[in-house]
């Protein structure tokens, strides 16, 4: 072909893309600008030669869906394509990886225990999801979300291969967490300032849920304190104890007390003590601070957020309901703990009554029984979460033991990987550990991964963490995995 021809077919195809965009713009849809704008990118991106298009897009919705939260997960850049960030990202990376995979007629990655773990559930969940589709339909499709988001663990493994790649992703989760608790504050103090200020088509681009966002606070203040330990900086102490107060601020963060407590074991298994003395200190001296200035406000002492995060703490463990409850804000927190022993309850005996091997199905709604048992059929607010907060739960009513037992394998590998990682105090893994046993452990007491708002994180963070440790292990001369 020659040249001449080749700009002139080149600018032929510009200028019909170019009429294209304009007429779409004008009737206010932007679809297409946004495929070819993002087709450019993603050329530009190759050419430059630093981190892959893949990479960019996984750290792009990390960094919205730990900043955005629940706004960011129901953004569509165009109501012709219904296709929210998670989908949009998995669609294209797995298309670029199909396409470096062929174009080197080589695999991406070797698969190891955990890989095939996942694998193998994510295999089961696939299997059964024609049947599905054909007896709840659309419903079905959103609930096999449990499932496909682990392919975002597959794509980071891959992506990180790369070391230009995994230094972005590193990047952004600073920098997401450095945002969280700015604009989590600004949120408290201006309630509804993102949805009339930062919105798109109607939908607040930041919108948070609590128990959600006490996860991520968490997860920010233990990827601090590793940057602390990893530069010995004081600056980043700054930053970690910011999120771990803040945690204290939220209404709904028991679960993610629950997960900081497993994580600081961790941690303290990986021989630093050092973060208990500091998160003692962090907590000291928010309580010295707080409770005098709430009690000069005209709060009693029973009223204020110190005494109410007491009262949280000693909920947890509460589980016969024998401590008597004073502030008014914390009163209500047993009443949690029977809401989920319930649903959880419910949850079992209608699968292990319908079929206990390969359960419910995506789609059957898992809050049906919950409802008559717990008597809110005739409650007049609506009722609209389908997952009975608890990722355990959840896959046995969804996929019954065999799915069940498959992802508790993952799991189990999971914890032997993370074992690994803070026995050797490999702390830049350990950073990523962290935010894969927050998210997995608040999962078991809340809804967290069946969103993408959690598990876009958890399945981004461990597909680091699996990179960082096997790096770590093969320059210290080890087996790259122990559990191989």
């Amino acid at each position: 072909m020659s040249p001449r021809f080749r700009l002139l077919a080149a600018g032929s195809i510009a200028v019909v893309a170019a009429v294209l965009m304009a007429s779409d713009i004008a009737d206010e849809s932007f679809g297409f600008a946004g495929l070819i704008a993002a087709c450019t990118l993603w050329v530009f991106l190759e050419w430059r030669k630093g981190a892959s298009p893949e990479a960019w897009i996984l750290a792009a919705v990390s960094f919205g869906y730990i900043v955005g939260n629940r706004g960011f997960a129901q953004f569509q850049f165009t109501s012709r394509i219904p296709l929210l960030p998670a989908e949009t990202a998995l669609l294209f990376c797995t298309l670029g990886l199909g396409i470096r995979a062929a174009m080197s007629r080589a695999r991406a990655f070797s698969f190891d225990l955990l890989d095939v773990a996942i694998l193998m559930w994510l295999v089961f969940a696939t299997l059964r999801l024609p049947m599905d589709i054909r007896d709840y339909g659309v419903f079905a499709l959103r609930d096999y979300a449990l499932a496909y988001y682990a392919v975002f663990y597959f794509l980071t493994r891959y992506a990180c291969s790369e070391p230009h790649s995994a230094v972005l992703l590193e990047r952004s989760y600073t920098a997401a967490f450095i945002v969280l608790p700015l604009a989590v504050l600004v949120d408290g103090l201006f309630p509804g300032i993102y949805g009339q200020y930062l919105s798109w088509n109607g939908i607040p681009l930041i919108y948070y849920k609590s128990d959600l966002i006490s996860a991520s606070l968490v997860c920010g203040s233990f990827w601090f304190w590793s940057r602390f330990e990893l530069s010995r900086r004081r600056v980043w102490l700054l930053p970690s104890a910011i999120s771990l107060l803040m945690v204290g601020t939220e209404e709904s963060p028991r679960a993610a007390l629950v997960a900081a407590a497993v994580t600081t074991a961790a941690w303290l298994y990986a021989r630093r003590p050092r973060l208990v003395g500091f998160q003692l200190a962090v907590i000291a001296a928010g309580v010295a601070i707080s409770v005098p200035l709430e009690m000069a406000r005209g709060h009693p002492l029973i009223e204020t957020k110190s005494y109410e995060m007491y009262e949280r703490l000693v909920s947890i463990v509460d589980i016969n309901n024998t401590h008597s409850y004073l502030n008014s804000n914390s009163a209500y927190t047993t009443d949690n703990n029977q809401f989920r022993r319930v649903w959880w309850n419910a949850v079992y005996e209608e699968t292990m009554a319908t079929n206990p091997l390969f359960g419910l199905g995506f789609g059957h709604d898992l809050a049906a029984r919950f409802l008559a048992d717990y008597n809110w059929i005739s409650a007049e607010e609506e009722f609209n979460t389908r997952s009975p907060h608890s990722i355990i739960l959840t896959n046995f009513g969804r996929l019954g033991f065999i799915g069940l037992g498959l992802f508790l394998l993952g799991a189990a590998m999971i914890a032997r990987s993370a074992r690994v990682a803070f026995k050797a105090a490999d702390l830049e893994s350990m950073a990523w550990w962290s935010i894969v046993i927050t998210v997995a452990i608040s999962a078991c007491f809340g809804v967290v991964l069946e969103g993408p708002m959690g598990a876009v994180i958890f399945w981004v963070a461990l597909g680091v963490a699996r990179v960082k440790t096997a790096a770590f292990a093969a320059r210290s001369g080890a087996a790259p995995h122990e559990d191989k």
